[in-house]
């Protein structure tokens, strides 16, 4: 069986000056550990420090996204990464590839994620071989939001079996690791303790437990506002985690489906739950550089409920909360050209109507 292809190769750690101090300080702090142990260490302690870069995740220029991509492994971006955190997904693997290959015996490879992609760009991922035709993947970057909630990740070690006849890797429904194993792992790197569990066993399991006594589409919304964002929670998370990490509680809130597997029509009519509710991106030009702030917006929609009656909701992430924002005055914001709207947006067609029955008035 052929070997997949490692995509990253790494340059001396004297090239990278912030990444060998940061390896060395691992080092120190996982001495007694196993190599699987210092693995999840590892993983733990840098998905707590990354950022999902912002201008490349709202970014809207193929050519700019195109050279972010193609430098994000190069030694001096890999080490401004590890002084500022910002980095995307090629720049933390080779981080955790090269912290594996000082740490520990691993056989750590980058490979391009045979299904996933985050852009039109390959997304990739951390693998290292189990077997002779088996891999099991670490993807940090989905794993970040998790990891910076306090909650269980969902991405490490994954395990990809290679089709012996295409050479291909395929998913599997299985993990190298059963939620028992990593909780053991865990303990040992002190991310859980007897007294602090995984957040997600509170979090998730309160809300569902709430919305699920509520037939109110209205007010299952208000439950999302009022308790999506809990400021011990939120205060560890980047701009683009906080956005990843929301959207999962909305699809934990809003399912498509009962558990009969049939489509739900009481509150959500016959829309889909991503025409329903969109959350989405924008950006404000501050200062002389034209540096970007990032917003969080939420669009909600009612069945039959017209285009300029819709609900918006903006993300405040000074106070860790929402706050509904009339159509109006999100128009205002979008006509002086203080946000970039991104496609996502521009499909609902909200603005146009606006500006239509402004116009008509």
């Amino acid at each position: 069986m052929n070997s997949i292809k490692d995509i990253i190769k790494l340059v001396d750690l004297g090239e990278t000056k912030n990444l060998n101090i940061y390896i060395e300080e691992l080092r120190a702090k996982t001495q007694g550990l196993s190599d699987v142990e210092k693995l999840r260490y590892a993983y733990i302690d840098l998905g707590k420090r990354i950022k999902f870069d912002p201008y490349y995740a709202a970014a809207n220029n193929g050519a700019y996204m195109n050279k972010v991509y193609a430098d994000s492994a190069k030694p001096e971006v890999v080490d401004n990464s590890i002084k500022h955190g910002y980095m995307i997904c090629k720049t933390a693997c080779y981080i955790m590839q090269a912290i594996t290959k000082e740490l520990t015996s691993l056989d750590m490879r980058t490979i391009v994620h045979p299904y996933y992609s985050f852009t039109n760009l390959p997304h990739v991922v951390n693998a290292i071989p189990i077997s002779e035709d088996e891999y099991m993947t670490l993807d940090l970057v989905n794993d970040s939001k998790y990891i910076q909630s306090g909650m269980r990740t969902t991405h490490f070690g994954r395990v990809f079996k290679q089709n012996k006849a295409t050479g291909e890797l395929e998913r599997t429904d299985h993990f190298n690791f059963s939620r028992e194993e990593l909780a053991v792992l865990d303990k040992k790197c002190g991310y859980i303790s007897d007294k602090k569990v995984y957040s997600d066993e509170y979090y998730f399991e309160l809300m569902k437990y709430y919305t699920e006594m509520i037939s109110s589409f209205k007010e299952k919304l208000n439950l999302f506002f009022t308790n999506c964002d809990q400021p011990e929670i939120s205060q560890k998370l980047g701009e683009i985690e906080a956005i990843w990490l929301h959207r999962r509680v909305m699809r934990e809130l809003f399912p498509r489906k009962n558990a009969r597997g049939e489509i739900e029509y009481d509150y959500m009519g016959d829309i889909m739950l991503d025409r329903r509710i969109s959350s989405v991106m924008g950006s404000e030009k501050l200062g002389k550089k034209g540096e970007r702030h990032f917003e969080m917006f939420i669009v909600a929609e009612q069945e039959g409920e017209p285009y300029d009656t819709r609900d918006m909701y903006i993300y405040d992430d000074n106070n860790h909360k929402y706050n509904q924002i009339s159509l109006g005055d999100f128009y205002k914001m979008c006509h002086n050209k203080k946000y970039w709207i991104p496609d996502s947006l521009t499909k609902l067609k909200l603005l146009e109507t606006y500006e239509a029955k402004s116009q008509r008035q």
